[in-house]
């Protein structure tokens, strides 16, 4: 009798994962994730939202916008936006560095390397040889331009505008394209001009979003 009871008690069991698969596996499979769009909340080594960004720019670089603003959305949601930025410091205090590998370009961080592109500017032969490196930081600042966009404040307060915020966000992506453009091209001149509206769409908005 108590081997009946057992053996009952586990078809009963049995029965019910059955009837609990069949009902709940359309439900999960109708839920998914994403599997592309889930690997953007992984922390990065170097940063903590540094390889999402990154992944960003990597489907900017292959023409996929529409995905590249959905990723944005994505590393936004799961970042703050001072961790965001963060990927413009040196390499060596983890943000995303210029070129491969560390410290080829010096300085080897996005904010600093600007700085001393609008300061100083470059040579045609500096250009060519560091042109594919600095075309990629720039497709790192128009991602870093989406997410920002993604992160808007909710509303305003005081002389933090969510228009201005929005607004600046959209000059970076504007910018940075030019200036990615104009790492391709030859023209020290024109590329130190890029890097130029790049600093000063970034410093507008620094002013009142510190």
């Amino acid at each position: 009798m108590k081997k009946l009871t057992v053996l009952w008690a586990a078809g009963i069991g049995l029965l019910i994962l059955t009837l609990v698969d069949h009902i709940w596996a359309p439900v999960g499979q109708a839920f998914q994730p994403d599997v592309s769009l889930e690997r953007l909340t992984y922390v990065a080594e170097d940063g903590e939202a540094n390889g999402p960004i990154n992944q960003v720019a990597d489907l900017l670089e292959k023409g996929d916008v529409a995905g590249a603003k959905k990723a944005a959305s994505v590393v936004a949601d799961k970042n703050d936006l001072d961790i965001i930025m963060s990927a413009f410091a040196l390499r060596k205090k983890k943000g995303i560095g210029v070129g491969a590998p560390a410290d080829a370009i010096v300085p080897d961080g996005i904010e600093k390397k600007l700085e001393a592109l609008v300061r100083d500017g470059i040579t045609p032969a500096a250009l060519k040889k560091e042109g594919s490196a600095l075309a990629r930081a720039g497709v790192v600042m128009t991602a870093v331009s989406y997410v920002a966009q993604a992160k808007a404040p909710e509303k305003d307060v005081g002389k933090q505008k969510k228009a201005d915020f929005l607004k600046w966000a959209q000059d970076l992506t504007k910018a940075s394209g030019e200036f990615t453009a104009a790492a391709k091209g030859t023209s020290a001149a024109d590329f130190k001009k890029a890097a130029a509206k790049v600093q000063q769409s970034c410093d507008n908005c620094h002013m009142v979003f510190k």
